[in-house]
């Protein structure tokens, strides 16, 4: 996760300073949305099959979030 974080920082930093233009940016971050979701499904249900059933709870409605978008 932590990557992906300066990836996002870099991504807009180059953005702020005219080095990359929105639609480059824009690919550049895009590819970052599938991997996301997938990590984060595969946890939720992860914590479902190891019964942490308050973990679990507090992100079903975030994976629900994530995947509606």
């Amino acid at each position: 996760m932590q990557g992906l974080v300066i990836v996002i920082v870099i991504a807009f930093s180059d953005l702020e300073c005219d080095f990359l233009n929105v639609t480059a940016c824009c690919s550049r971050l895009n590819k970052w949305v599938l991997p996301e979701l997938v990590a984060h499904t595969g946890v939720t249900v992860l914590m479902l099959i190891t019964m942490h059933w308050l973990v679990f709870l507090l992100n079903v409605p975030l994976a629900a979030w994530n995947i509606c978008k």
